[in-house]
């Protein structure tokens, strides 16, 4: 199902969805990609409609993990595994711990989620500093120079390279970034709390995303790539990360 953007009544949606652990349909979990403020709607919705979410049946994107916004999902969705983002709030490596201490000594409070603590994983505010700093290394590289259309800092921006709290960064042809991605689950800490913690990491993801996408296939869209089993080069080879290490 694809709802259009900032839709704010989900129920006519999920009522299209399939009854999961029917012998009517072959569907056995759904993936919310459903972001941002129109999350906790869509899932409210779902359970108005189906009944609670369960885990087993459950995946969710990024917006899932975002620090601030999956504290206010339910207990229910505990076990659930979300990823597809580039920021692992637990890891220990040095550069993560640097970069934790320097968004809480710098931002006292970020909007609109009060307090900069526990905020540094957040997609938007890792996005946001690690852009930044590879911008500041391309204006360095050329003293500042903007002319000629900023030509100079253009091509400078190209073979930026630089390690980031939780990744080594650097573009591709087309200036996309080639970094590290991290899968989370959600889970009950000793308070009774909906958690988060960083379960495993695939490499220099790039955004081929393992040669799924091309110049030859169609651009992403409700008709590709096709809803199949496929294997990706890292399928299997993940690697794990407990308590924050890297193993």
């Amino acid at each position: 199902m694809f709802p259009p953007l900032n839709t704010t009544d989900y129920s006519s949606y999920v009522q299209q969805l399939p009854t999961l652990g029917t012998s009517a349909t072959d569907t056995n979990g759904i993936f919310w990609a459903v972001g941002g403020s129109g999350l906790l709607s869509a899932l409210k919705a779902y359970e108005t409609a189906k009944g609670p979410i369960k885990s087993s049946e459950t995946v969710g994107n990024l917006f899932w993990g975002t620090p601030g916004e999956f504290q206010a999902l339910s207990n229910d969705v505990a076990g659930t595994y979300v990823g597809g983002g580039e920021e692992a709030g637990d890891l220990k490596t040095p550069a993560a711990l640097h970069y934790n201490n320097v968004i809480t000594s710098t931002f006292k409070t970020i909007p609109k989620f009060g307090s900069s603590v526990g905020q540094q994983a957040s997609i938007f505010v890792y996005d946001y500093y690690s852009n930044t700093e590879g911008l500041i290394k391309g204006l360095q590289a050329v003293h500042g120079d903007l002319s000629n259309n900023e030509s100079a800092l253009k091509a400078a921006l190209a073979k930026v390279h630089f390690t980031t709290a939780y990744s080594t960064m650097s573009l591709d042809a087309n200036r996309n970034a080639i970094e590290n991605v991290y899968l989370d689950q959600l889970y009950k800490n000793s308070k009774n709390q909906l958690a988060i913690k960083t379960v495993a990491m695939v490499p220099n993801v790039n955004q081929t995303f393992g040669g799924v996408f091309s110049h030859a296939t169609p651009s992403p869209g409700r008709s590709f790539p096709t809803c199949v089993h496929k294997k990706l080069p890292w399928t299997g080879k993940e690697i794990p990360v407990v308590n924050g290490v890297i193993k």
